[in-house]
């Protein structure tokens, strides 16, 4: 006879494929990222080639499938179904993000000095700002629509770094870095270690100018 043995097996697949592009110019946007979800446990994603495409194999169903790219807002779609063996056609035009100003100034946190720095948006496709040694202050332009963090950097040894994390971007913004000194290296620029002297005296020579109470056994 024959024997049955447990497993699983995949079940109807069907693809999604489509191009993501600029609403505004119709040129592809590379690297952006599409996902389609059909449950709360259950999403796909890929991200598209030099020309803006994407290609998803996915098991038969419905989905929600959403296109997003750094300067542009992310786009939402629903219903979207994939059959047995078929391609279902699905492309995104995003709309660019306006930029907003984020600015600010990177300070020392006891004395209130200006510091030279540099303040970098971590995990986004934009470069680092240097604030201006003489004032401290930094401006930089990031879209509107994300949420980031910020990191803040003197450019001296002697500070400890510090990452301010921004809600979703909807206007411009004032972001102040107040760098805190490394107290266990103590050499950022105008600062000295603080050197705590211990008195003692040798009670076994003498009682040192003491009195005492009667009792002279040492």
């Amino acid at each position: 006879g024959a024997f049955r043995f447990p497993g699983c097996s995949v079940g109807p697949q069907g693809e999604i494929e489509g191009k993501v592009t600029s609403n505004s110019t119709g040129e592809p946007i590379t690297n952006a990222h599409v996902s389609a979800t059909l449950s709360p446990t259950q999403t796909l994603g890929t991200h598209t080639n030099a020309a803006g495409e994407y290609l998803i194999i996915a098991p038969v169903g419905v989905y929600t499938m959403s296109a997003s790219a750094y300067g542009y807002f992310p786009q939402l779609l629903s219903g979207v179904e994939v059959f047995t063996n078929t391609t279902t056609i699905q492309d995104f035009s995003l709309q660019t993000a306006p930029m907003r100003t984020i600015s600010g100034s990177v300070y020392d946190a006891q004395t209130g000095w200006p510091l030279y720095a540099r303040v970098t948006p971590l995990g986004v496709q934009s470069d680092p700002v240097w604030t201006d040694p003489v004032t401290g202050r930094y401006s930089l332009n990031l879209p509107e629509g994300s949420s980031y963090t910020l990191l803040g950097e003197a450019f001296v040894d002697g500070y400890n770094s510090l990452s301010i994390d921004l809600t979703t971007l909807t206007d411009d913004l004032t972001v102040d870095f107040a760098l805190i000194t490394d107290q266990a290296t103590c050499i950022a620029p105008g600062y000295t270690p603080t050197i705590n002297t211990v008195f003692q005296s040798d009670f076994e020579a003498g009682p040192g100018g003491l009195t005492t109470d009667g009792n002279t056994s040492w």
